[in-house]
């Protein structure tokens, strides 16, 4: 076990501190996009209800209804695992901090994340990226004494993807949305 060491104490707090603020701006952007979604799946999917008739409604009901639940389920689960990782923070000191007192690559890593999440200019967004992405590589090669780590990474890393998948279904019920209001309107 490791020593105590008030500089690593701080290091790893401030590591997880801005990791953290960085999970809380993906949250905050998430809620927004949900609401997005809901919006354009619901509508899309109501449209379709309205337009339809007959078994090319039953099968609109069935087949829109799985999608719907696919955007607006993505999206959420997306949002929801970033939330966890805000919800992990002590956790998540504890284990960076075993990491950085026995690996000085490791710190060098949180030294740099720190420094990148205090900068303020526009790039600092994307610099923070690259740095989680150091995060991936250097933490989770410690799987089995990382467990925190590991799952809040994958949030991370995974929150575009279902964001996308969320924009995919969303974009595809707008536009069928918009066919089925002209079939309406004509």
């Amino acid at each position: 076990m490791a020593t105590a060491d008030p500089r690593l104490d701080d290091l790893a707090q401030r590591g997880v501190d801005a990791f953290v603020r960085f999970t809380r701006k993906g949250v905050r952007f998430g809620l927004w996009f949900l609401a997005f979604v809901i919006i354009g799946c619901v509508g899309g999917f109501v449209l379709g209800i309205a337009a339809l008739s007959g078994t090319a409604q039953t099968l609109w009901i069935i087949v829109g209804g799985v999608f719907l639940v696919i955007g607006i389920g993505s999206t959420a689960r997306a949002v929801f695992r970033l939330w966890l990782v805000g919800r992990a923070s002590a956790a998540l000191v504890g284990e960076v901090r075993t990491v950085i007192g026995q690996d000085p690559a490791a710190e060098r890593v949180v030294i740099d994340t720190v420094e990148t999440s205090e900068r303020s200019d526009g790039t600092a967004l994307m610099v923070s990226q690259q740095q989680f992405g150091q995060w991936q590589t250097t933490f989770t090669s410690r799987a089995g004494d990382v467990t925190s780590i590991a799952l809040a990474i994958a949030a991370l890393l995974a929150f575009p993807r279902f964001i996308g998948i969320g924009l995919l279904v969303t974009m595809s019920f707008m536009a069928l949305g918009f066919l089925f209001a002209i079939a309406i309107i004509v």
